[in-house]
């Protein structure tokens, strides 16, 4: 009960500890368990779905069986089959639920059958008219409709939700990308604005404003990314987002010039040594991308630096042989599919069909 409190007062740390507490008196508790699958879904991490199996397994009601469903849908892989067995084994008294349509909506809405998706979505919002979320999940599908009309009742339903304290935000960011994607503009950034002044906006929020500047060739721009540059100087993540951002925007650069400038001991880190060498890659400069690469290992990222290499060496103005280089990414990605999976993106991506061929078949 300890463990329930502190979960609904927000501490997801001591309602873990007394959950764990009382898993260890009786590993078989269903409260302590179900706790210890709340906090791992709010924390964002993959046990979830393990802690909702076993919630699921000890008290098969629709609940828990819902909730195996939603983390099912986030952490499982296409065609989802633990989401689709326990929708299935949801008694069908329970199937006239707005919570067992949102989540039927979601898994349909994953395997691309968008129609049936806004069929169970609708039915959810008739079965539950005040939700937000509803609201907005459906409009979010129904802005991608071929139907004009549709499109502009979709549009007037999000405008309706940007005030909503629970998904004003996220209503907002669909109608600036909708706003950029018809190239309005204007209107996107006057919404991207709006978004910035949110607490509760991210770095994403920041790098989709760049996006915009450029499109619309603002002068405000430059100063714009400045203070971007500024915010993203002593934080990892944020300094590889803007980095990629650059790299793909026409800013390469920009990408050398401004993590040229950081302590070295910042931009040696894995992801940052990996966005120079796009970067370098990107302006065509094989020789530094080579002096580059071969500075020093990247932990971690062995399989990447090797594939930087032999690009370098193939693009280099000798055209020297590459295949040792080739060898040693292939090895040091054989031990893992997601560096395999990797290594594959970056080949394709280079035009490298016969080596990303090599990879996939290493990886199946």
């Amino acid at each position: 009960r300890a463990a329930e409190q502190w979960l609904n007062q927000g501490d997801l740390k001591r309602a873990l500890l007394s959950a764990r507490v009382a898993l260890d008196q009786n590993p078989s508790n269903t409260l302590a368990t179900r706790v210890v699958a709340d906090v791992a879904d709010r924390s964002g991490v993959p046990e979830t779905l393990y802690w909702r199996k076993r919630a699921a397994a000890l008290m098969p009601d629709p609940t828990n069986q819902l909730a195996l469903a939603s983390a099912a849908l986030r952490w499982e892989r296409y065609p989802f089959p633990t989401a689709t067995r326990t929708l299935e084994d949801i008694a069908p008294a329970f199937r006239q639920s707005a919570a067992y349509q949102r989540a039927t909506a979601m898994l349909t809405l994953q395997r691309g059958n968008w129609p049936e998706a806004e069929q169970h979505f609708a039915e959810a919002l008739r079965l539950d008219p005040t939700n937000a979320t509803h609201r907005l999940s459906l409009a979010v599908l129904q802005l991608q409709s071929t139907n004009a009309q549709r499109r502009l009742e979709a549009r007037s339903a999000l405008e309706a939700l940007r005030t909503n304290a629970h998904v004003g935000l996220m209503a907002t960011r669909t109608l600036a990308t909708e706003s950029f994607d018809r190239k309005d503009f204007g209107r996107a950034e006057d919404l991207s604005l709006r978004i910035l002044t949110n607490t509760h906006s991210t770095f994403r929020d920041r790098l989709f404003h760049l996006t915009i500047l450029q499109a619309r060739q603002s002068t405000n721009l430059l100063p714009f990314l400045e203070a971007t540059k500024r915010q993203a100087a002593t934080n990892l993540v944020q300094a590889d987002e803007l980095a990629v951002w650059l790299n793909s925007s026409g800013h390469a650069q920009t990408t050398l010039d401004w993590l040229g400038g950081l302590p070295p001991a910042f931009t040696e880190q894995g992801p940052l040594a990996v966005d120079i060498a796009d970067a370098y890659a990107v302006l065509r400069k094989w020789e530094d991308l080579e002096h580059h690469v071969n500075r020093r290992s990247w932990i971690g990222l062995e399989s990447i630096r090797s594939a930087l290499l032999a690009r370098a060496l193939t693009k280099g103005a000798e055209a020297r042989m590459d295949s040792m280089a080739w060898q040693n990414a292939l090895r040091a990605a054989s031990s893992s599919p997601d560096a395999l999976a990797r290594l594959a993106n970056l080949t394709a991506a280079w035009g490298w069909r016969a080596r990303t061929e090599e990879v996939l078949w290493r990886a199946f």
